[in-house]
């Protein structure tokens, strides 16, 4: 949605039911983020979302219409000395009709419209004496010819007229079997040929004809009487099929090309019957929200979320509106709240190492190898850890290699070695393939990177400098000291890497270095050139797909431009839109209050910061700079 800047249904469904569907609940795999009246929403008890042209979410809620553009929730509530006001703050629905006005559906009978091009309210009745406004407005629908459709509750079908403000009424009469089949009208669609889809409390299923002005009723032929159902909502999905969500039966399916209908219960794995709203996602995924929790039909897979205490979880079981952003974004609306599920957005899960020696949970360093393993360097050593097929999560812990000398730095060459760095004088080399292992002596100790050039050089980025390992011969080359020969800025180096055009690049504690592919030094960029530099402190350093340097410091991530030898930065911690505030450090801290970035657990957290501009550059290397943005904008 434009608030955040920066296989078929059918044959699915079908294929599941012949096979039956499988109940999955993985409550912890699903996170939300959560709105509610502390975060400016007028009340949390929400009870319809749509989105205008302009990309804005509207809520409704049981005591105010809320606008949000992604950081700000604006309230609009009745005011009786003002007649360009909403009529009423006990929203029921929201409908966004051709000409982007929004359309309010409140207690009463009352329908007011918003114009976003005025900002002003005009206001309707659906009723035509005061004696017959005792109806609700439960749902609005519009025509091909722009009038407006409108279910009241107990009143039956209006029709109205938006420039006039004139009505037509559609009533159920016994004398007439093609009338309306009952007046406690719940929810309305217009499908893609013009008619219109009715569910009702007492009648069932109507679908009207504009061009006959009749109603059809439908009847389930699986022997229930979906007419007595008391059916609460509608939703018509891509593929023209029309899911109708039941008070007590759970959720119906009537194809409306081969009129074949289909029914799912909590037999089949919804966690109630009771289904109170329904919506498709950009997957072609069916949310269905019930009145004790949350539903996701998938191929092959029904995910039931339920409530659950925390700050990613639904605030209240009971689901009143769902509805999918233009992004693809899912919003939830319970009686606790709302809720944004961002399907590009990596979810997290915890998980715990066995065979702790300490208490702590501090992990280094992550890799994956080619062979899809991941290694985790923890503070008690080096694990191997493996998804089967199952799903499990298998841990193999290397105890040849000890805890005391290992590095955080992992690297898997060209060759599938994995090389694993030491805060020693050596260097472990496992042939992945054969499981094979040597440890390499090297002349200075701690490694902090790995890089492997097109001449089958593998450069050690080094706490005391740089030594690099020829593949071809496995030879160490003698290291590269500061010295006084002021090789580098610093004695420290944490990133090494050699461009598509063959220059050698080394970031260290004190500025980056550039050489040219014979050795020879082109240039040395700190803060202070005029290079645009954000720190001379460097740990990571990126060539993105299309051959641009990234540069991650101990302030910011740079990003190099050749053409004007310069640097300018893309992302900095505590500006709006950037990384989590530093409390003035240059640094992401251990952990830190959310009101109060000083009161942070410790100063020196290098690996935090490492490990977080390594996810950032290799996010920008794939390619993948959507889930880039979705980090920065803070709204996920």
């Amino acid at each position: 949605m434009r608030i955040m800047r920066w296989g078929k249904l059918i044959a699915a469904i079908a294929a599941l039911l012949v096979a039956g569907w499988k109940a999955d609940a993985v409550n912890g795999d699903i996170r939300f983020r959560q709105f509610s009246v502390r975060q400016g929403l007028s009340d949390s008890n929400v009870t319809a979302i749509t989105q205008d042209r302009q990309g804005f979410l509207w809520i409704g809620t049981k005591n105010g219409l809320n606008c949000f553009n992604g950081y700000d929730f604006k309230v609009y509530r009745s005011n009786p000395s003002d007649g360009n006001s909403i009529a009423g703050n006990c929203v029921q629905c929201l409908f966004v009709d051709s000409r982007g006005k929004i359309w309010i559906g409140l207690l009463g009978g009352l329908v007011s419209c918003y114009d976003p091009e005025t900002e002003s309210f005009r206001n309707y009745v659906c009723y035509f004496s005061v004696e017959e406004s005792d109806g609700d407005v439960s749902a609005i629908a519009e025509d091909f010819s722009g009038n407006i459709w409108i279910t009241v509750d107990r009143r039956g079908l209006v029709r109205l007229n938006p420039e006039t403000g004139d009505i037509i009424r559609y009533e159920h009469s016994s004398e007439n079997p093609s009338s309306l089949s009952h007046n406690a009208v719940t929810d309305i669609r217009r499908d893609s040929s013009g008619k219109m889809w009715i569910s009702s409390w007492g009648g069932g299923l109507d679908r009207f004809d504009p061009e006959t002005a009749t109603f059809t009723n439908y009847s389930y032929p699986g022997g229930t009487d979906i007419r007595y159902s008391q059916l609460k909502c509608l939703c018509l999905d891509r593929q023209g099929d029309l899911w109708i969500g039941s008070t007590y039966l759970g959720l119906f399916c009537l194809g409306t090309e081969n009129e074949q209908w289909r029914h799912i219960t909590a037999d089949d794995g919804l966690p109630g019957n009771a289904v109170t709203t329904i919506a498709q996602d950009k997957d072609s995924n069916l949310w269905v929200g019930l009145t004790n929790g949350l539903a996701i039909c998938s191929p092959g897979a029904i995910t039931s979320v339920a409530a659950e205490d925390g700050e990613y979880g639904l605030l209240s079981q009971e689901v009143t509106c769902l509805f999918c952003d233009r992004d693809g974004s899912m919003w939830v609306g319970t009686t606790g709240g709302l809720h944004l599920y961002n399907p590009s957005v990596i979810q997290f899960g915890r998980l715990h190492l066995p065979e702790r020696k300490t208490h702590s949970e501090y992990t280094q360093s992550i890799f994956k190898d080619s062979q899809g393993t991941v290694w985790l360097r923890s503070e008690d050593g080096l694990y191997r850890v493996r998804t089967e097929k199952n799903g499990s999560v298998s841990y193999t812990k290397i105890k040849s290699i000890h805890a005391e000398t290992v590095g955080r730095a992992l690297f898997e060459d060209s060759r599938h070695n994995l090389w694993i760095g030491s805060d020693g004088f050596s260097i472990t080399r496992i042939n992945l393939a054969t499981g094979k292992r040597q440890d390499i002596p090297l002349p200075i100790r701690n490694v902090n990177g790995f890089f492997e050039d097109r001449d089958g050089l593998l450069w050690l980025a080094m706490e005391l400098g740089l030594v690099s390992y020829d593949l071809n011969t496995s030879k160490v080359n003698p290291p590269v000291f500061s010295g006084s020969d002021l090789i580098f800025p610093s004695d420290k180096v944490y990133a090494v890497l050699r461009d598509r055009e063959g220059d050698l690049w080394v970031g260290t504690q004190g500025g980056l270095k550039r050489y040219s592919r014979e050795g020879a030094l082109r240039r040395v960029y700190t803060i202070n050139d005029g290079s645009g530099l954000s720190d001379n402190n460097l740990s990571a350093l990126c060539l993105g797909s299309d051959g641009t340097l990234w540069v991650g410091t101990a302030s910011a991530l740079d990003r190099y431009d050749r053409k004007t030898d310069s640097f300018s930065s893309v992302v900095r911690p505590g500006e709006t839109g950037g990384l989590p505030a530093d409390a003035g450090k240059g640094f992401i801290h251990e952990s830190f209050h959310k009101d109060d970035p000083s009161n942070y657990t410790r100063d020196w957290f290098a690996w935090q910061n490492t490990l977080f501009g390594e996810l950032i550059l290799k996010l920008i290397a794939d390619g993948k700079l959507e889930l880039l943005n979705s980090i920065s904008t803070g709204v996920n």
